[in-house]
This record gives structure tokens, sequence and C-alpha cells, in this order.
């Protein structure tokens, strides 16, 4: 019979924990509702909710809470115009800091949702295990819930559409073909039970952390401050990039080049259309077709 953690036994086990499944899934509503109604009483009342069930479910500890209420209060500080221009620079930094370390999952105070355990989804792919984060997802609530506006009607969303779609499938091409020729995944079709937790998971949890943060934050940033210089914004694409596939260093190097070529696909978008969900939406449809169509996460 199936164990825990197996795909078959997902939304029983996310069943079997209501209150850390409450918790998340207003987690997920509160970054969702930044793209329907950008109020800070809408999300900020959700994510209240989301870390009393958190607590009471274990999955956020007081100290986590704490860091939270920092990290927020930091965000937005950093883009409130009435402080000094000095003390936002120093609140920036900060919030570099604590988005890398939420990222890195390096603050104490979070028991992330472990519900899929080192499963094998093709007998030629390394083992895959999925956790339900509460500390990354956090950077990208508070980063795009106190920063630029974001993309709101169907003409807006058209408009990027159409600024972004060559873009994607150029680069998706790239990123695809390069995995291919350095032997880092093969093609292998399926369509896993767990598809509509992962998209859920991978987008509103992963995507819109990592981008929030790389393209969303520095990049934005470096792009402002080098916009002076003919190389600036190369510089930024650049460097942002590289710092992106450092970040993944944990799947050693080949990881590292595929995810700089990545960063370099979803800091073009972002460049290009200058808006972040260009990013985000490139950056979720190459995880995708990386599930669907390819070894996940890498050959053997």
């Amino acid at each position: 019979s199936p164990r825990p953690g197996k795909p078959e036994m997902i939304l029983q086990e996310l069943a079997n924990a209501p209150l850390s499944l409450g918790s998340y899934t207003l987690l997920l509503f509160s970054i969702a509702s930044l793209w329907i109604h950008r109020n800070p009483q809408i999300w900020g009342t959700a994510l209240l909710v989301a870390l009393l069930l958190g607590l009471v479910a274990e999955r956020v500890q007081p100290v986590g809470f704490g860091a939270i209420v920092a990290f927020a209060f930091c965000c937005y500080a950093s883009w409130n115009g009435r402080y000094s221009k000095a003390f936002r620079i120093s609140l920036g930094a900060t919030v570099l800091l604590l988005s890398i370390a939420l990222t890195a999952h390096l603050l104490p105070g979070f028991n992330n949702w472990r519900i899929l355990d080192s499963f094998t989804l093709s007998e030629n792919s390394t083992p895959y295990s999925m956790f339900l984060n509460f500390d990354q997802p956090l950077v990208g609530l508070f980063l795009l819930g106190f920063g630029p506006p974001l993309l709101m009607g169907r003409k807006q969303w058209s408009d990027m559409l159409k600024l972004v779609m060559p873009i994607m499938l150029t680069g998706l091409t790239i990123v695809y073909g390069l995995a291919l020729g350095m032997q880092y995944a093969a093609i292998d079709i399926k369509f896993p039970a767990f598809f509509p937790v992962w998209v859920l998971h991978n987008l509103l949890l992963t995507c819109v952390a990592e981008e929030a943060l790389f393209r969303g934050f520095l990049q934005r940033h470096l792009d402002s401050s080098l916009e002076r210089y003919p190389w600036g914004k190369m510089t930024s694409l650049a460097t942002v990039s590289l710092l992106f596939g450092l970040a993944h260093f944990q799947g050693g190097a080949a990881y590292i080049l595929l995810a700089t070529v990545a960063g370099l696909l979803y800091g073009y978008a972002f460049q290009k259309t200058k808006r972040i969900e260009a990013s985000i939406l490139t950056h979720f449809l190459l995880n995708t077709g990386h599930l669907l169509f390819f070894t996940y996460p890498s050959l053997l």
C-alpha cells in the first residue's frame, strides 16, 4: 500500500492536518490577492490568521513571528517616501539580508511542511522532495505587497504578454536545449498525481518569492543605479543572473550554469516589459515544462 509521502497520498496527508492546511491556504490566498486587489488590510488579515493557525499547528514559532514583523516593517519603510533616503537605504540593506535568510531557510522559528519525501518520479531521475515553505513566500508577499504597482486589468496583462511571449519561447528553447545537451535532463513526458499541489506551490510559494527578490528588488535597484551608463542594464542583468545561479549551488556546477542562463531569461523579460509578472510567468512556465516533459529534477 502507498506509504505517506507518495504522490497519491498527498491530498490525504493535507486533509489529515487541517490546521496546517488552513494556515498554508490562507498564506496562498494572501499572495494571490495581490493581483485581485492589493490592499494590505486584505492580504495582511489573511496572513495574520495564517500565522495564528501556524502557531497552533507549530509551523511557526514565536521567534519566527518576531522575524516576520521586523521584515514587514523594513519592507514597508524602505518604500515609504516619508523617511530619509539614508534611512531607507539602510532599511533596504536589511531587507536584502532578511530576504536571503528567509529564502535560504536560515532564520529560526519555521517548521516547513514536507509533503513529498525523496520520491523518484521516473527510473532515471534523482529523488525529489517537496516542502510547503512558510518562510520563503513571505519575501514575495512583503516585497510585492509594499512595492511598485502590479498588473491590474486585461489590457495591462495583454500588453505584457505581447512583449514577453517571443522572449519566453526563445528562452525556453535555449534553456531546455542546453539542459539536454549537458545531459542534465532527458525527455520524460508525464503527468504526476501531485501536479495541482505542485502548481500552487511552485507559482505562489517559489517563483513569486524568487522573482520578487532577484528581479523585483535586486535588479530593479541595480537597473536604477546604473541607468546613466550605456552598459548599465547589461551589467545589472548579468550580475543578478549570476547571483541567481549561485543561489542554486546545492544542485552542483551544471545546475548553477543552467540557473544562471535561466536568470538571464527572467531578467531580460523583466527589463523588456518592466513588469515583475513577466519574469514570474516565464520562471513558472520553464519549471512547469521541466516537470511535465523532462526528467525531474534531473538525470541520475
